[in-house]
């Protein structure tokens, strides 16, 4: 294990716990007047020293201060900032990831494949290349319900969060994930701040550092530096409290892909979410289809696995609420599996009351929101993928009601028998199935025609119509979609045959018996039921029910 662990983690803990004092100097400003300077250097605080190197913010400048509003028409501040600074970490310099630059190398590198033999040094990060964020406040204390989202983008450096979606009260919105749903939160009153820094999967973003022994290292990025996202919190938390008068209650963690398997490293990791007093620093955390599937709460020194060892240890662990998109297996097919051996390991370790994994049939790694932002050939799919703006708008409430009120929110939801639960006729609480899976019109595949079959083809996915015409078709690497299960090319069926089949295999929804054909009553029917049980088990949000239903209402099904 490199360096201390133990010492290492208090003189990390001790940048928020320092910089936090700034926040006192700032909180003097009127609140909800108009960001004074562009020079937000007093929210980052001194920086700190390790091994005799200083390192953490040097400078934050707002490039930009506009007002936009959320859905009840509340006035916020959007503000663009950038940030400069140093990070102490460690890189590998040959071996897996070598483009990743980590203060954490025991288990980010380490469950990568890294062998050792990890040099530290000190990387920089400048905010002319990208790094900051932006942060969503409200611009009158009464507006805020006291709580911050900070969240992190996956793989791809510097990805901004665009332009907030179009939202109305009480109504659903599609395609909320283009924003990492971040309509949303600031719909229910919290301020965001949405993180942006180097996070390729390869060494493409060309970071530096320098070794502790004076050697220039390139080619790095900073996807899995807990120190970072440290620092970021610490300026959005001052800022926060600069203006509003007041610190957040509670800090809250979203992060999607690699943001997610960051937001583990930070809440398994001794000393990673704790600040310079010893308290928490995120008090809980959603986390969307993780990474590769990582990172899994296991640290090994000699042999053993230490983490979680100790009840003081568990006591630290924060509410966690794991999403899975079932369909994005990845490239080595492990993906699905990593994140189901990560809620295991996790009940194994006596955490599965503070854990949960929601898997979400029908969806791969981006849902029709991030699709829709992307550019490409990819962005014409958006409407082929499956839209969670609903499951997370419920999922922001289910965690704070967790954290604020003690209220658990519902089992795992997976269909593995090892975390779904087994009774006589199956499994008790399956994955979830929303209406487009649950009541189906047609099958959602990865693969799409168009999209080169290699990683974006994993991430996306297309849609097959059981409209009766023409045949099953093939993914873009040539495989066949079977969409009626007989492992053969055939015509496709329509909804009707379709539903008979379903009824025949077993499935709880979207079937008819033999001599019963589909029609539009019977389809809303299914589709509301499917819906309401999904509200129930707060899992997808009311205004998401509302929408089901009115397009279900008004439905243009295939041929029947």
């Amino acid at each position: 294990m490199p360096r201390s662990r133990m010492a290492r983690s208090a003189i990390l803990g001790a940048v928020v716990g320092l910089a936090l004092v700034a926040s006192a100097a700032l909180a003097g400003r009127a609140q909800g007047q108009t960001p004074a300077s562009a020079d937000c250097g007093a929210a980052i605080g001194p920086q700190q020293t390790l091994d005799g190197h200083a390192y953490g913010p040097t400078a934050c400048t707002i490039a930009e201060a506009r007002r936009i509003q959320n859905a009840a028409g509340a006035p916020y501040w959007r503000l663009e900032i950038g940030l400069d600074g140093t990070l102490a970490g460690y890189a590998a310099l040959d071996g897996p990831r070598t483009e990743m630059f980590t203060d954490v190398p025991e288990m980010a590198l380490a469950q990568r494949g890294s062998p050792g033999g990890w040099v530290p040094g000190i990387a920089r990060y400048r905010a002319d290349k990208g790094t900051g964020m932006t942060l969503f406040i409200p611009a009158a204390p009464a507006d805020w319900n006291g709580a911050l989202y900070v969240t992190a983008h996956g793989a791809g450096s510097y990805t901004p969060v665009g332009e907030l979606v179009p939202r109305e009260p009480d109504s659903f919105a599609p395609y909320t994930g283009a924003n990492s749903y971040v309509g949303p939160m600031i719909d229910k009153g919290y301020a965001v701040a949405y993180t942006r820094r180097s996070a390729a999967r390869g060494p493409s973003d060309d970071e530096q550092a320098v070794l502790d022994d004076g050697r220039p290292l390139g080619g790095l990025s900073f996807a899995y530096h807990t120190g970072l996202l440290r620092d970021f919190t610490t300026v959005a938390r001052n800022l926060v409290q600069q203006h509003l008068g007041r610190a957040p209650e509670r800090t809250y963690f979203y992060g999607h892909s690699a943001g997610a398997a960051l937001g583990r490293l930070v809440n398994y990791l001794p000393g990673a979410n704790t600040d310079g007093t010893g308290r928490s620093i995120f008090s809980g955390f959603l986390l969307d289809d993780a990474g590769g599937g990582y990172y899994l709460p296991q640290l090994f020194v000699d042999g053993q696995d230490v983490l979680f060892a100790t009840p003081a240890e568990r006591a630290r662990f924060a509410p966690q609420i794991d999403v899975a998109h079932q369909a994005y297996t990845g490239e080595e097919g492990d993906y699905l599996t990593l994140k189901r051996e990560n809620a295991r390991l996790l009940a194994a370790k006596g955490l599965g009351d503070l854990n949960r994994l929601y898997e979400i049939v029908g969806v791969s790694h981006f849902d029709a929101g991030r699709v829709a932002a992307m550019n490409g050939p990819a962005a014409a799919l958006a409407d082929q993928n499956l839209d969670l703006g609903g499951v997370f708008d419920a999922l922001v409430d289910a965690l704070d009601a967790w954290v604020t009120g003690g209220q658990a929110p519902t089992p795992n939801r997976s269909d593995s028998y090892l975390l779904g639960g087994a009774n006589g006729s199956g499994l008790e609480r399956p994955a979830i199935r929303l209406p487009e899976i649950a009541c189906p019109t047609g099958t959602y595949y990865v693969f799409p025609d168009g999209i080169e079959p290699q990683r974006l083809g994993t991430q996306v996915t297309a849609f097959a119509a059981y409209d009766g015409a023409g045949l099953e078709p093939l993914d873009n690497r040539g495989y066949l979609i079977d969409m009626n299960h007989n492992n053969t090319r055939d015509q496709r069926e329509t909804v009707t045959q379709a539903w008979q089949r379903r009824a025949v295999e077993g499935e709880p929804s979207g079937t008819l018996l033999p001599d019963e054909s589909l029609t539009p009553a019977a389809y809303a029917a299914c589709v509301e039921q499917a819906a309401a049980e999904l509200v129930t088990a707060n899992l997808l949000s009311p205004a998401a029910f509302r929408h089901y239903v009115e397009q279900a209402a008004q439905p243009a099904l295939p041929s029947s």
